[in-house]
Formats: structure tokens, sequence, C-alpha cells
């Protein structure tokens, strides 16, 4: 059979960097990307193969209606079936990168090497372990980016580490299985994309390396965090997906040190890891620390009071930035409105750049779905 690379995530350990990296174009004929594009490629292996997808919790899902959902599949099952016959005709070998498939149940694995063992191709896998407690930090500061949560109490849900790859090794079989441990020094030139190339055999010269994803300052977090409060509220949609990015944009520029969060924070944590750690150190052939960053004392956060806690700092720049005066107060309980209308101003100031780097992807990504 031929060779196809399956990229599994997990997230937050450069999935999208990757995906990004090899959706620019990969120069070896050797190999070739399977993707819907770079904003949906990601979701069509779990679209096609999760057996659960249609009660599936994620920003894309809740997106698409039931009659848009399978228009979705039909037409990503034709593309990924297209460009399977294409690879094995040209000769070439096919990558697929999809962290979605991280949350894959043996029944879902199960049906997507069917598919593949059907059109003449075995998986080889590949899939990066990030530091636990440096993921658990990453996701949430991706949730609250993105808006994703409903309570604070949902940011601190158990995790999975080892049972991902457990399942994996069972139904590709270990042999075909690369797991490696996320740790940047190790990596050539510390990128992932340079690593993931260099082990599937793809030279790191032949793909532009992208780098997505980049976090936010303390401060910006509690400042999206206070506002969300309000948004949880009025169930409105000022902060529609184009204006949270242009937010996203401007709140970069805000400076301080990252959040970490404080061991009483993570107790949990920790506990629901214990089980998972022996099998994962034997497997990696390594041992896994907790975290690989440094701690930050001035920046740990113990409770959701303390997200709430925008500092006068904080508050100093985005009167500065939006051209009004300083908020009425800057210890807890500031109020949730003022620092929402602030950042609604602050999106849209000097916003002429950003809106035309959005135009633009938006018409590249239209110009390369080939699956509408």
């Amino acid at each position: 059979m031929r060779r196809v690379v399956l990229h599994i995530g997990m997230p937050k350990t450069g999935t999208t960097s990757i995906q990004a990296s090899l959706s620019s174009g990969i120069a070896d004929p050797r190999f070739r990307l399977v993707s819907l594009d770079t904003t949906f490629g990601n979701q069509m292996i779990g679209v096609l193969f999760h057996n659960a997808f249609e009660h599936h919790g994620s920003y894309f899902r809740s997106a698409l209606s039931d009659r848009h959902l399978q228009q979705f599949r039909r037409r990503a099952f034709r593309h990924l079936d297209r460009s399977l016959v294409h690879a094995a005709r040209d000769g070439v070998t096919p990558i697929i990168s999809a962290e979605h498939a991280w949350n894959f149940e043996e029944a879902d694995y199960a049906s997507l090497k069917q598919f593949l063992n059907d059109r003449g191709f075995e998986a080889t896998v590949v899939c990066y372990i990030r530091a636990p407690l440096d993921f658990f930090e990453s996701s949430f500061q991706q949730l609250v980016i993105a808006g994703g949560y409903d309570s604070w109490a949902d940011l601190f849900e158990e995790h999975r580490f080892a049972e991902p790859i457990q399942t994996a090794d069972k139904v590709f079989g270990s042999d075909n299985v690369s797991p490696f441990f996320f740790d940047p020094t190790d990596f050539p030139e510390h990128c992932v994309v340079q690593h993931f190339c260099k082990h599937i055999g793809l030279a790191p010269s032949a793909v532009t390396i992208t780098r997505v994803n980049e976090g936010l300052s303390l401060d910006a977090l509690r400042l999206l965090y206070t506002a969300d409060q309000v948004r949880a509220v009025r169930h409105d949609s000022s902060f529609s997906r184009l204006q949270r990015r242009l937010l996203i944009a401007r709140l970069r520029d805000l400076p301080g040190p990252r959040m970490r969060f404080s061991p009483s924070a993570t107790d949990a944590f920790h506990k629901s890891m214990e089980s998972q750690w022996p099998w994962l150190e034997e497997r990696l052939g390594r041992r896994i620390p907790m975290s690989l960053l440094p701690k930050e004392p001035t920046a740990e956060i113990q409770s959701e009071a303390d997200m709430l806690d925008v500092s006068t700092d904080a508050f100093a720049w985005l009167s500065e930035h939006t051209g009004t005066r300083m908020a009425p107060s800057s210890g807890r309980g500031v109020p949730s409105q003022h620092v929402f209308n602030q950042l609604q101003r602050l999106a849209m100031v000097n916003c002429h750049r950003e809106l035309a780097k959005a135009f633009t992807e938006g018409v590249r990504v239209r110009f390369r779905r080939p699956w509408l």
C-alpha cells in the first residue's frame, strides 16, 4: 500500500502552524497536502469520520445548520476521495493534518483507516504531546481569545493525553504511530514545522514556515474576559468574527507579563494527570515535565476574580488608544459594560490594514476551494 501521513495534533502543539505552512505550498513533488483550505482543512476529517460530530460543541459545528452540515460532508467526501485518487495516480505521498482527530474514539479511527485502505493507502501517524500545564494554560488563553467558553468551570474540564495515542496505537499499530514530546529546544531552530517535515522526509526548505496563534499578555486577556461577561448576558452579535479579529490584532500591542495559573488553581488538573503519566513517559521514552515555562509570580491567576481584576496600566493603555477618558474605576468590579464599549471602539480604530488583510484572505480562500 502507498503511504499517507496523518498528523493528528494534539491541539496547542503548533498544529495550525504546520497546516498553514503546508497550505502555502510544498516545493517537493513527492508530497501533497490534502485539505479543503486553511480555514476548514482541519474540520474535514472530523466532519467525515467523527461519529458524534452532529453533537460536537465546536464553533464550526455551531455555525452550521444540519442541512449545511450534510452539504459540507458530501462535498468534503468528494474532495478527499478525489484527492487520494489523484495522489495515487501521481505517485505522491498525501499529508492530512487534522488536530480534530485527537478527540476520535476507536470507531472513528477505524472508519478513517478503512477509508484510506480502500483507496490503497496505509497511514503513518504523527502527533505531539505538550507539557500538561503549558497545554492547559495555552488552551485557556485560546478559549478566552476566541470567546469560546460558557463559564469559568467549563475551562477546567479534564483533558486527554494518553488515551488518544493508545487508541491510535490500537487501530493503526504502534509501529505506525510516532508521538513526540513538544519541546522546542529539541526541534531544528526551535520550530515544530521543521521537525515535522524532517520526520516525514520532507525538506523544511520546501515549505514557507508560518507562525500563528501567538498569545496575548495577561492584561489583554483580562480585558477580553471582562468584556465577555457583557456579551454573555446580552447575547448580541457585537463581537462578530471579524470584529474579534480586529480586536485581537490591536490587543497584541498591549504589553505585560504572560498569564500563568497558580498551583492552587490547577490541583484538580494535576490529579487527573497522575494515572496517565507512567504510560506516557514509557511510550515517549523520556521524562515529561508538567511545565517547560518559567513561572511569573506577578502574573499568576488563582480564581475567576483575578481575571476580572484589570490593571490601571491596562486601562490607561486602552484610553490612550481609543482616545477616550480613563475608566471610572481600576479595581475589582470595574464596570464590564465600560470595558465592552471601549474594546468595541478599539477594534475599529485604525483598522483599515487589518480589514484589507481579512478581505484579501477571504478572496484567496474562496478561490482555493475546489470543493465548492
